[in-house]
């Protein structure tokens, strides 16, 4: 009788070099998404960083045209220009609708902002209690920066305080 040779190992040695490979496409496949995430973090906290900027900066300008009002505004701004808080610029500022003063901004973030007193009281700027583009108490936020610019109101400084967030995607 002729004995054949056990053939068993070399299949268990192609399953395992099967296995191997599958791991290492998955545990590469894993590690490129998630520097693919990261990478998309920094660019949404850029985008915001900037947005913030830009929006604070429109501001504390006088806005355009110089004094401008509700119906024929471009370019918000609240000060007289030389940081001193113009009342009736923030009055119409704040009357004006949250979706459009948004796109006056040039961004599709969600933002609130308020005035803060060097003794740490804020200034309302709506009549229902919350700071202004704020509905609820708290923003639901995957991505918040803030951005704070010193101001003049009525000879006492103050800082404009804006926050800026995004959900996730």
């Amino acid at each position: 009788m002729i004995k054949r040779k056990n053939r068993d190992g070399q299949v268990w040695f192609l399953d395992f070099m099967v296995s191997i490979l599958m791991f290492t496409i998955l545990v590469a496949t894993y590690y490129g998404y998630l520097e693919s995430q990261t990478d998309n973090n920094e660019e949404i906290i850029e985008s915001l960083l900037l947005d913030v900027r830009t929006a604070t900066d429109a501001l504390v300008s006088s806005g355009y045209p110089q004094n401008w009002t509700n119906d024929e505004v471009l370019r918000i701004g609240i000060t007289d220009g030389d940081h001193r808080i113009n009342q009736t610029k923030l009055d119409h500022f704040t009357a004006m609708d949250y979706n459009l003063t948004r796109k006056l901004f040039g961004t599709y973030s969600n933002y609130y902002f308020y005035i803060q007193y060097k003794n740490g009281s804020k200034k309302w700027l709506n009549n229902s209690g919350q700071y202004y583009g704020l509905n609820s108490s708290q923003p639901s936020a995957a991505y918040i920066v803030q951005s704070q610019r010193v101001l003049i109101d009525n000879r006492s400084i103050v800082v404009l305080n804006m926050h800026m967030w995004r959900s996730k995607a």
